[in-house]
């Protein structure tokens, strides 16, 4: 009789590890096809932060060329004469003036 509960046991474990065995290779392949998903969902991702950036960087040289030919206009502004000069030139002409009117009002009565 313990030789029949002995088959039996044995007749038990041997499904029981094809279930095991079965269980391992479900989970390895489910393991496999998670990666495989979550490789191709960050490949796409990618993909298109790489065309971003690239867009970006074309986007980003044309603002530098437009901030060069802004320089450029900023300097041809900066050697030309502006409303402050002029005011300036023209407040050291009216001293200028002035001093002239004063010599040659001395140098009349000195003449006279």
């Amino acid at each position: 009789m313990t030789n029949d509960n002995d088959q039996r046991v044995g007749q038990a474990t041997v499904p029981s590890r094809y279930t095991s065995l079965r269980c391992f290779s479900i989970s390895i392949l489910i393991s496999i096809v998670v990666c495989s998903a979550a490789s191709i969902f960050f490949y796409n991702r990618f993909i298109s932060l790489k065309s971003e950036v690239e867009s970006n960087h074309v986007i980003i040289s044309l603002l530098q060329k437009d901030i060069a030919d802004e320089k450029l206009i900023i300097a041809r502004f900066d050697e030309s004469v502006t409303n402050a000069d002029v005011e300036k030139k023209l407040a050291s002409l009216e001293v200028s003036l002035a001093a002239t009117q004063a010599n040659l009002l001395t140098r009349l009565r000195a003449t006279e």
